[in-house]
């Protein structure tokens, strides 16, 4: 029913493979639709944080990085400073690194 189509939102995102959109009734295809709406909504509310990523909590609350270009000084919510130059290597907070990651400044060691 609808929670194996709530499901499907959270396993393969915004867009239904084709596969699955063909054996999805109109009424189940519009109440995804408006799932996604609300989803996306309630997920702009908390400043674009992206529920749907990251659903398997991290096995560490620091992790291993190292920096893939000159960046700079790079303060810590504990107020640490960090100088995150060409290839060194830091072991940082993950809510911390994960902007830097996805900008393509640090790269995960363990990736």
């Amino acid at each position: 029913g609808l929670v194996r189509i709530m499901r499907f939102r959270w396993d393969h995102g915004a867009v239904l493979p084709e596969e699955i959109q063909v054996n999805l009734q109109e009424h189940e295809k519009h109440w995804f639709s408006k799932y996604n709406k609300n989803l996306a909504n309630y997920m702009t509310s908390l400043h674009g944080l992206d529920l749907t990523q990251n659903t398997v909590p991290p096995k560490s609350l620091k992790i291993q990085v190292r920096c893939l270009q000159e960046y700079g000084e790079l303060e810590t919510e504990s107020g640490e400073i960090v100088m995150l130059t060409m290839n060194s290597e830091h072991y940082l907070p993950l809510s911390e690194c994960e902007p830097l990651i996805r900008q393509g400044v640090l790269q995960h060691m363990g990736s």
